[in-house]
């Protein structure tokens, strides 16, 4: 009977873990640009930057410090005006996620160009310096 109710209590044991991994994520934007964020091991960090990807534009990792790992991302469409359709040519946002992996500093830097064009200089940039303990 003890093991059975020890089997039973485990998962409520290992909750404050669980639930820790399931803390929002930081959210930066373009205004972040050249600053600088401390993040706990563990701790997502999300980058929303505007994009126009009908121009053939998009944001791309130029630097991807060691400390972090890309984890995911994504394109949010812009949303449409008062319940019509979206407008052609629109802009929307730009998603990165990353996960602070160990601790230390390093740059993460990102580029807004057309990807075809690598001899083209970048349309524009975003820099963060990142500390991690």
């Amino acid at each position: 009977m003890k093991l059975l109710l020890a089997a039973l209590a485990l998962p409520f044991l290992a909750a404050p873990a669980s639930v820790a991994a399931r803390e929002p994520a930081r959210t930066l934007t373009e205004g972040a640009n050249g600053r600088q964020i401390v993040l706990s091991r563990g701790e997502t960090l999300r980058l929303r930057l505007e994009s126009n990807g009908t121009t053939g534009y998009s944001w791309e990792v130029a630097e991807l410090p060691r400390i972090l790992k890309r984890t995911g991302g994504g394109y949010l469409a812009p949303s449409a005006p008062r319940g019509g359709p979206p407008i052609a040519g629109a802009g929307g946002t730009q998603e990165f996620t990353f996960a602070a992996r160990s601790a230390g500093r390093g740059t993460l830097r990102l580029v807004y160009r057309q990807p075809w064009d690598r001899k083209a200089r970048a349309d524009r940039s975003f820099r963060l310096s990142v500390r991690v303990r």
